[in-house]
């Protein structure tokens, strides 16, 4: 049956490959106006050894960016401000990963990029979990993932493939007043940023890169890429990206099929004249895979083998996720530009799994006693080896739909040069899910029997249908030297079930331009979401938001060629969010939790051949007024990555790549409280490298050919990948050896 899907979409890649070699060019020239096909590749450095300026903001685009694969320009972003910025000049914390990293470590989907990046975390890779998909910044947890900026359902980011990925942006700090605002409304999640993902676009050059990449050890995979960039005429250019991949899970016993995933883009940008762009693009993945919940870590380490499968052949997850965007950007006048969007984006899932499960039976309900009877619980299950299992399945069906405006206005009053942004957006989410789950006690964690023989399923069905309509006003202005921002959103949320909030989000930021290379800047933000889906005493739902504050003050300095080096400090903290009361089984608002760190950046060219990135967080968060404070996540953590390009005839072509991830330990957990003082997750430092030769193949006619051999985990480090409970803990892959081959035409 796999042999017969894997024909069957690799014939899909050659249909697509001979439908897209095909398409007709005429009407291209061979020179391009601004990016080259030579950008794709390290070589269009700049060979004079001059230095690069630092982005200014003149020219400033809308939240469509052009993700261009270049590796000298300084980078800009748009997340945290609506209008395309350069980083040096906004007011907050912005940690960008690029294209060129992400094809060098090897990443096959966005969720990979999630451990380049310090002090970001996630429930685990898995759709099992009420929060998954999302990710926790700056301590807290459940930040949306956007898409060019428009939502993703909470499954997709798990799955979303790298090859159309131009950039992923993680914006550290609240963001309920940006475009997309906080549009949480499962509960007092997101208020620690957000991470948006820009896919890579359509261009007026044409190029073709096909890579093929094998992990021969440790987590086993193939895969096979294409992306093919062709203008099909002075004002149409078209983008397609195919990936396929089958891979062998580490922890994966004979008898079980692995992984298949094909995925395929479109891109497509029209420019029917000099003042009006459309912008389509869509996406369509499948993947097939088994499914996985992770395992017991109790008392400090696993207590089986790391490579354990709980599971049987027929536990698996189905995932179909398609995208369709569209955009149109008008300039009315020199001054004012206005752009249309809309979006649609949906995923289907099917799952079965296995896992051990996080509470003794299916009666219990966190509350005021759940932490002393899981402990009692969990150290059973050390004593015993016996534990209760969980089996659950679970379809579901996830729909977003979004439409936007933006009006942008550049004007001038006296010395001051204003961005004024007014923009307004509505989006609303459709979720429909049949699922069951049964628990059954006194299973060995150690050779578990699967057995559900006179165990009678019952299913249930759920809906929900929640729409929001936000407003925003921004004005960006800059006078001499500073840049003042100011903005707020308003939300009006509501649901089928009859629940209405609304909330109302500021922010204000200052950024001083020391010279042009070194800023100082600080911001103040509020963001406001109402609690939907928890009810009090009366059976009432909360509704009333909660809050969120931050202060962050920080500095940012191009160094070497064109290197950002950003270091920032902020206190956050989030009120109003609800509390169970498990006497009469409801939630009342009051809690309180509390984050204070510092974060330290590093991102860009040091010299001509050598290209860093740093990042380094200490966050402590706390739940204020808890007698015990025990870190449920690493306080410090770092990330490096860092490539050396070699130069002059002897290594000419050669490229070394040298990464680590350290993290500090901290506590298992179960809903976010710490079991206890002797269940910690020690800390772990793994290493990444590869060695790169490029070349050409002249009688291919291909250019900037590239071999690369790579080791991910190094020394085979056993470590903790992610956590979403005690009993649902990830473990991090063996070391992992591969090679990849590419070509360029």
């Amino acid at each position: 049956m796999r042999l017969s899907r894997a024909i069957t979409n690799l014939a899909l890649i050659a249909l697509v490959l001979s439908l897209t070699l095909v398409v007709p060019t005429a009407g291209a020239s061979g020179t391009t106006s601004d990016t080259t096909a030579t950008e794709k590749s390290d070589k269009s450095a700049k060979g004079d050894g001059t230095k690069e300026e630092p982005a200014k903001s003149k020219d400033v685009q809308l939240t469509e960016t052009v993700v261009k694969a270049t590796t000298e320009k300084p980078k800009e972003a748009s997340t945290a401000t609506i209008v395309n910025r350069p980083r040096i000049e906004i007011a907050q914390d912005i940690e960008v990963v690029d294209n060129e990293m992400i094809e060098e470590r090897g990443a096959s989907t966005y969720y990979e990029t999630l451990s380049y990046v310090s002090g970001v975390s996630n429930g685990g890779k898995t759709i099992g979990s009420r929060t998954q998909g999302w990710v926790t910044l700056r301590g807290f947890a459940g930040s949306n993932v956007t898409l060019n900026g428009a939502i993703l359902p909470k499954s997709m980011p798990v799955f979303f493939d790298s090859a159309a990925i131009g950039s992923v942006e993680f914006l550290k700090g609240t963001v309920g007043s940006t475009s997309a605002g906080n549009n949480n409304a499962l509960g007092a999640y997101g208020l620690g940023g957000s991470v948006n993902i820009n896919t890579l676009r359509a261009e007026d050059f044409e190029i073709i890169n096909v890579s093929l990449r094998a992990k021969v050890s440790g987590n086993k995979s193939e895969r096979l890429t294409l992306d093919y960039n062709t203008p099909l005429s002075g004002e149409l250019a078209l983008r397609t990206t195919v990936a396929y991949e089958t891979g062998t899970p580490y922890y994966l016993p004979d008898g079980i099929d692995g992984k298949e995933s094909f995925f395929i883009s479109e891109s497509l940008v029209w420019k029917p004249t000099s003042v009006l762009e459309i912008y389509f693009s869509t996406t369509v993945q499948k993947v097939n895979e088994p499914a996985y919940q992770g395992l017991p870590y109790l008392r400090g380490h696993f207590l089986t083998p790391a490579d354990t499968y709980y599971g049987t052949k027929d536990n698996r997850q189905d995932y179909l996720g398609y995208t369709f965007q569209a955009s149109g950007t008008y300039n009315m006048t020199d001054n004012i530009d206005i752009q249309v969007g809309l979006s649609y984006i949906a995923c289907d899932i099917e799952r079965s799994c296995w896992k051990v499960n996080n509470l003794p039976n299916a009666d219990d309900k966190p509350g005021t006693s759940y932490k002393s009877s899981n402990y009692s619980y969990y150290e059973g299950i050390c004593d015993t080896g016996l534990a209760t299992f969980n089996y659950m399945e679970r379809e579901a069906t996830l729909r977003h739909y979004a439409a936007n405006v933006v009006y942008l206005q550049r004007f001038d009053i006296g010395a001051t040069k204003h961005q004024f942004v007014f923009a307004s957006d509505w989006y609303r989410e459709n979720t429909y899910t049949r699922s069951t789950s049964v628990n059954i006690q006194n299973i060995s964690i150690y050779d578990p029997n699967y057995d559900l023989s006179g165990v009678t399923l019952k299913y249930k069905v759920s809906r929900a249908n929640i729409t929001t309509t936000g407003f925003v006003a921004q004005d960006i202005m800059e006078w001499g030297s500073f840049r003042f921002l100011a903005g707020a959103r308003y939300d009006f949320q509501s649901s089928a079930e009859g629940w209405h909030g609304d909330s109302l989000s500021p922010r204000v930021g200052v950024t001083f331009m020391c010279t042009e290379t070194c800023a100082i800047y600080g911001n103040y933000s509020r963001s406001e979401v109402p609690n939907f889906r928890y009810n009090d005493v009366n059976g009432d739902p909360l509704t009333a938001p909660w809050t969120g504050n931050q202060v962050e003050l920080g500095v940012k300095k191009y160094i070497g060629r064109s290197a950002l080096v950003s270091l920032c400090g902020f206190n956050l903290n989030q009120e109003n969010t609800p509390q169970y009361e498990s006497s009469g089984d409801y939630y009342y608002l009051g809690g309180k939790t509390e984050s204070t760190g510092i974060e330290l950046t590093v991102d860009g060219k040091i010299t001509r051949n050598w290209k860093a990135f740093v990042s380094y967080s200490y966050t402590n968060h706390l739940t204020v007024g808890s007698a015990s404070n025990l870190p449920t996540m690493p306080r410090h953590s770092a990330a490096v990555w860092q490539t050396w390009t070699f130069s002059g005839k002897a290594l000419e072509g050669l490229k070394l790549g040298l990464g680590a991830k350290w993290s500090d330990s901290y506590y298992s957990n179960f809903k976010s409280e710490p079991v206890s003082e002797e269940y910690t997750i020690s800390s772990y430092v793994t290493v990444d490298l590869f060695i790169e030769y490029a070349f050409d193949i002249p009688m291919m006619n291909a250019k900037d050919a590239k071999f690369r051999l790579f080791v991910e985990n190094l020394f085979d480090e056993e470590y903790v990948e992610s956590i979403r409970h005690a009993t649902d803990t990830f473990p991090g892959a063996p070391r992992t050896i591969g090679f990849s081959f590419s070509l360029s035409y």
